[in-house]
């Protein structure tokens, strides 16, 4: 009698992405812009689906007011998945202006109850919004603080 012993094969499972509805009302609801860069990786990561097939899964995503905001445009102004959600960071995104992002960076300080992980992390957050707003002259890579 011979045993057999078939190697197991695990299968990775695309972790589903939430709907985005707007501007975020609860903690459930995803952050705009963190939302806009996890689609943005995952199309760049399906780089054979067709611009439509890239528009329509951007709007599988959106319910509420994000996909209002989408639907009544002009077809010519969301015929490209980098339009859609160039639109959904214009009308949803980080609202202010550099200075103000800046303002909040700067003046952040760890809260009593907050460690250092979750004040650094914080930091970081904030820094990444300036970095979007002033791409130019803010990076990521390389920056010591």
């Amino acid at each position: 009698m011979f045993i057999c012993f078939l190697p197991t094969m695990y299968v990775h499972q695309d972790r589903g992405i939430d709907k985005l509805r707007g501007h975020p009302h609860s903690e459930k609801d995803p952050d705009v812009g963190d939302w806009i860069d996890e689609v943005r990786s995952y199309l760049e990561s399906r780089a054979h689906l067709s611009e439509d097939q890239k528009v329509d899964f951007i709007m599988e995503h959106l319910s509420g007011q994000a996909w209002q905001e989408i639907k009544y445009k002009e077809p010519f102004e969301r015929n490209t998945a980098n339009k859609v959600l160039d639109i959904l960071e214009d009308v949803f995104g980080e609202p202010g202006l550099l200075p103000a992002l800046q303002e909040k960076f700067y003046k952040r300080s760890q809260m009593e109850n907050e460690g250092m992980l979750e004040y650094a992390l914080g930091l970081l957050a904030l820094y990444d919004k300036v970095c979007k707003k002033d791409p130019d002259n803010f990076s990521v890579v390389g920056t010591t603080f």
